[in-house]
């Protein structure tokens, strides 16, 4: 069949033809487009798997492979862990390492097994993160120092260290530095600068012990955490061993003039001579530890904080007997209170007094060698040791925890070292007689 078609018509089957051409390579286009589409959809989402963490055989234990960096032949993968913060509850996420490093997920476990045990001991001791509070300045620990501690116990040693601390301690930047922030430098620049002052090494050794100590209990009452610059400090070097104590001459000298001064000193000098007390011992003696049905003092809370009891003399009882009598009453029954009422802090000047006057410590060079109320305690203990009492004997008299301190006045022993040395000889030569001449 055949058909004749106008200029029209040809016109009109011509654009038909075109747009029909024109609509199939747009649909083709489109179906190369969304192959590559799906294609790349489909790369993408596999690198997106691959470089995906996963969990492990381990709680809050993950693993993420590298996409460039490979060990032995294979994705290198790196161990992170994830827990929640028992002091705050926050989620905490933490890289612990890579296989290539040596890292396995057996230590990553280890490694969160451990933070969330500390943080909950943390949390249980009642430990707050340094990070969340404020570290408190060496002042701010001393106020609380001199309050929960010297006051609240009555230490003995509160006047002393008051009076350190404010008169070496309190003038320095040092007293306004928060505790994280005292170095090792710090105390050095410290000791450098007191010895140039012209204090002895002793004297500054118990000025850096007082710092230690503040610095001890902030960590003990959970100030601040630590860690203390003494640990890798150097403490300075001293010999602060006395060893000089009085004659029988110069004793009869001391105790009539202490006398003519003051009773009470007379007193406090006789049970330091005659018991081996210490000065604290006896300023800390209060009303019920004098058992004069049993002729004993209770010593309560010494140096070495083990209670004991000590034997009184005759002479002991009856002056103390004659002293309670005019003592009056207070708070605390001490038998030698001062004028508020409290522990004496040290001896008064009657005793330095009489030293001075009778010229004992003219010809002393160093201060060890010089006479203090202390040098009773140890004229005690030399005249026991020149009657031959062994030095386990004289460390229990003393109040000592070993002989290690009594070994001092081994020196006074001649005749008793003698005589052991001569019983060692006798043993020996029973084992290996001397051969006959």
């Amino acid at each position: 069949m055949y058909i004749t078609l106008d200029c029209q018509g040809d016109i009109a089957i011509g654009m038909f033809v075109e747009i029909t051409l024109a609509s199939r390579k747009l649909v083709t286009f489109y179906d190369r487009e969304s192959q590559n589409g799906r294609k790349n959809a489909g790369v993408n989402m596999a690198e997106k798997q691959q470089n995906e963490r996963k969990a492990t055989r381990f709680d809050g234990v993950y693993q993420r492979p590298s996409r460039s960096k490979k060990y032995e032949g294979k994705p290198d993968v790196t161990y992170s862990i994830d827990y929640y913060d028992p002091h705050s509850g926050k989620r905490v996420r933490k890289t612990i390492g890579s296989r290539s490093k040596g890292i396995t997920a057996e230590y990553a476990n280890s490694v969160r097994q451990g933070l969330i045990s500390k943080a909950k001991k943390e949390v249980f001791e009642g430990i707050v993160p340094q990070q969340a509070r404020h570290v408190p300045t060496l002042e701010q620990a001393w106020l609380r120092y001199r309050s929960d501690w010297l006051e609240a116990t009555g230490k003995s040693r509160l006047y002393q260290d008051t009076r350190c601390y404010i008169k070496h301690i309190e003038p320095l930047e040092l007293n306004h530095r928060p505790l994280n922030r005292i170095t090792v430098d710090d105390l050095d620049s410290f000791t450098k600068a007191k010895r140039a002052e012209g204090y002895a090494p002793q004297t500054v050794h118990g000025m850096l012990n007082l710092i230690r100590r503040i610095m001890n209990k902030s960590v003990k009452w959970k100030m601040w955490r630590g860690p203390l610059p003494f640990v890798d400090f150097t403490m300075p070097e001293f010999d602060n061993e006395r060893t000089r104590y009085l004659g029988e001459d110069d004793l009869r000298k001391v105790f009539a003039k202490l006398r003519e001064k003051s009773h009470r000193t007379w007193l406090m000098a006789l049970l330091s001579l005659q018991c081996g007390l210490r000065f604290g011992e006896i300023a800390k003696l209060e009303l019920n530890d004098i058992n004069f049905a049993d002729g004993t003092i209770f010593i309560r809370r010494p140096k070495n904080r083990r209670s004991r009891y000590v034997a009184m003399t005759q002479s002991i009882q009856e002056a103390l007997r004659e002293w309670l009598q005019s003592v009056e009453s207070n708070p605390k029954n001490l038998v030698f209170p001062n004028k508020a009422g409290n522990v004496r802090p040290n001896a008064d000047g009657a005793f330095r007094e009489v030293i001075k006057e009778l010229g004992l410590n003219d010809h002393a060079v160093e201060t060890k060698d010089r006479l203090v109320f202390h040098s009773l305690r140890h004229t005690f203990a030399s005249h026991l040791a020149k009657q031959g009492y062994s030095e386990m004997m004289l460390a229990k008299l003393l109040g000592h925890r070993s002989t290690v301190m009594t070994r001092r006045y081994a020196h006074l022993m001649p005749e008793t070292q003698r005589a052991a040395a001569e019983e060692v000889e006798n043993l020996f030569n029973m084992v290996h007689p001397a051969s006959p001449k």
